[in-house]
């Protein structure tokens, strides 16, 4: 399970996983996010971000930037423009 905390003000996304994982990865599918939690070359975990969450499309990212991935605490941090 993935918990986003979106902060629109700062432009902050926080997730939280119960997945354990080794690597992190955005990727952008047309207009949408998608992000990838790699737990080895055979078992990966994923979800997508979605524009209800932004209140439409007119607010939702253009471009997302890692900013930390804390494996031990499952956490992810990103900024967005």
């Amino acid at each position: 399970m993935v918990n986003k905390k979106i902060d629109t003000t700062k432009k902050t996304i926080v997730l939280d996983t119960s997945y354990e994982f080794k690597d992190f990865e955005i990727t952008k599918y047309i207009e949408h996010f998608h992000f990838n939690f790699t737990k080895n070359k055979n078992e990966s975990m994923g979800c997508s971000l979605n524009f209800n969450k932004f209140k439409g499309k007119k607010n939702y990212p253009k471009e997302i930037e890692i900013v930390n991935v804390d494996i031990e605490n499952k956490t992810v941090e990103l900024k967005y423009t």
